[in-house]
């Protein structure tokens, strides 16, 4: 979880335990994060509210999600890429709202 200065309010690992980044690139990883998603912020007046963001690499899939109307905190999720049809991406990104639903977000 991270705040819009791209500072980390709580982080955990699943079960691999092994974070692909070391902590300094972590921190610049998610601050740069906390700036795009500033950038997106810019035209939600036009567009309406940030759902959520979406960025995939060769290997892994990370999504951006606002935690408050106003983006000031978001969900920083970052996954390994899985084998399969595109609307899988999709499906991980349901779930994870549902998850947030649960607990009071969104």
């Amino acid at each position: 979880m991270v705040d819009s200065r791209g500072k980390i309010l709580f982080s955990d690992y699943g079960h691999s335990g092994s974070p692909a980044l070391s902590r300094p690139e972590a921190e610049d990883l998610l601050f740069r994060a906390a700036v795009r998603m500033g950038t997106r912020k810019e035209f939600a007046e036009k567009f309406g509210g940030i759902v959520y963001s979406l960025t995939e690499y060769g290997s892994i899939v990370q999504y951006s999600i606002p935690l408050d109307r106003d983006a000031k905190a978001f969900l920083f999720v970052q996954t390994a890429k899985m084998d399969g049809p595109a609307h899988t991406r999709y499906m991980t990104i349901d779930k994870i709202r549902d998850v947030l639903k649960k607990h009071g977000y969104g």
